[in-house]
């Protein structure tokens, strides 16, 4: 914590690699300890991620480095360094690593994404929906939400890429306007549990019920840590053409796995996607929607079968995708 209070004082950067050497080692744990030790852990870090990142005031990078426990995790037909070796060229392909004009792939990729962020601005939408299998989930926007992808500039004024990967665009919801039911399309870990088939319902902006195959319990002590952690903080659009998706692999690590759908999280929102939101009194925040919460965890809402419709504050109502590809790039 004192290091990550220095990068806020001295203007310094954040680099973090991911990749657990041992997935499983919290599994089965009982689920309120768990959860107090992530509570503990975010009290410790929590001025850096209000201000340096939840404000923009430092430049950060998060990637992930193959471990064999990871990786065996992963793959059943590879075991020990072999299995490392294949999770290495998994990733570097993934983060177009593998490719001579790597550099070059990455700006055109970042300004791909900062174009469809811009489109999705223009259509000025009020809410979003998603539509499939066991989901028919409305997502209310404020009027100062905007989209972000790609590249962030920092209060410093740093171009910086945070996440490699990166395919999404998100923005910040209003939790009040969360309505309806959804089906969580992969499995994702909370507190070192695997959560598996959830399917969740939100009632006026509330998670009210929710019902998984497995992690349910670990679940439920996540979102009950304080009023926040039933609210939606962030909902964000991944089409299947991402690279993530297509190696038709689930990581298990929030990092990729987040970059391979539609995904919405529980708990706090990001200020820097709300016109003017870092310079926002903490009522004013209130006022629009803006979650406050100690937690934060990405559920992937969206596959082939998953259609995904924007609504514009005049009604007007625009695909963006269909089938879970971008129809608003077209």
């Amino acid at each position: 914590p004192i290091r990550m209070d220095e990068a806020i004082d001295d203007q310094g950067a954040m680099i973090r690699l991911v990749g657990s050497g041992d997935p499983g080692v919290l599994s089965g744990l009982d689920a309120e300890r768990s959860n107090r030790c992530r509570l503990a852990h975010h009290k410790a870090v929590q001025r850096f991620f209000d201000e340096g990142i939840g404000r923009s005031m430092v430049q950060w990078c998060v990637a992930s480095a193959a471990t064999i426990g990871w990786a065996e995790s992963i793959f059943d037909d590879f075991k020990g360094e072999e299995a490392r070796l294949e999770l290495w060229r998994q990733l570097l392909k993934i983060v177009r690593a593998d490719r001579e004009d790597c550099l070059q792939a990455w700006d055109d990729h970042s300004a791909s994404l900062a174009r469809r962020s811009a489109a999705l601005n223009e259509l000025q939408l009020d809410r979003i929906v998603f539509s499939g299998p066991g989901t028919d989930l409305t997502v209310g926007l404020s009027s100062r939400a905007r989209f972000e992808g790609g590249s962030i500039v920092s209060q410093r004024g740093k171009k910086f890429i945070p996440n490699l990967p990166t395919e999404e665009v998100f923005t910040t919801p209003d939790w009040r306007k969360t309505q309806g039911h959804v089906r969580v399309t992969r499995p994702f870990l909370v507190n070192g549990t695997l959560v598996k088939d959830l399917h969740m319902t939100f009632r006026d902006g509330v998670l009210v019920d929710f019902e998984a195959s497995s992690g349910q319990e670990a679940l439920r002590s996540y979102v009950d840590s304080d009023e926040g952690a039933r609210r939606l903080g962030e909902v964000a659009l991944v089409g299947i053409d991402s690279p993530v998706y297509q190696s038709g692999h689930v990581f298990h690590e929030i990092l990729l796995d987040e970059n391979a759908a539609c995904h919405i999280a529980v708990g706090n929102a990001y200020k820097t996607c709300l016109d003017d939101g870092v310079n926002l009194s903490k009522e004013q925040l209130d006022d629009i929607g803006c979650n406050s919460s100690s937690a934060h965890t990405d559920m992937m809402i969206s596959d082939e079968k998953v259609d995904v419709l924007g609504v514009s504050t005049q009604g007007t109502e625009v695909e963006l995708l269909h089938g879970g590809a971008w129809v608003l790039d077209r």
